[in-house]
């Protein structure tokens, strides 16, 4: 595991040219604060944020290497199934709200109905 997180910020193989670009560390810096603030939240509003915040990242990091047809295919796949996947969860997250009033997780009335 934590090889492969020093393989990302000192690359051995630099053959690839996507591996030095610096617009792959902002990627990867935008995916760990994700990590951070769903790790942390105690609000189903602040998981919603940081799972978009994720999958933002992603979305770009599959994109990341350009002019390749199958890289843009896989990214327009990956964006539509994203925002349905979303829409669902808001829709989901709607009807919680509404059974119980409240979106936080550690409210009691969340917790007994």
């Amino acid at each position: 595991m934590w090889r492969d997180r020093l393989h990302c910020i000192y690359p051995t193989q630099r053959k690839k040219a996507y591996h030095l670009r610096p617009e792959l560390y902002i990627l990867l810096l935008g995916f760990q604060l994700g990590l951070h603030l769903l790790i942390g939240a105690q609000h189903f509003v602040l998981m919603l944020v940081a799972l978009e915040m994720i999958s933002l990242s992603s979305y770009l990091w599959v994109a990341f290497p350009r002019g390749n047809k199958q890289t843009s295919k896989a990214s327009l796949t990956y964006v539509l199934f994203g925002l349905f996947s979303s829409a669902v969860t808001i829709y989901g997250l709607s009807w919680l709200y509404g059974l119980t009033g409240t979106l936080s997780l550690t409210d009691p009335s969340f917790l007994y109905g």
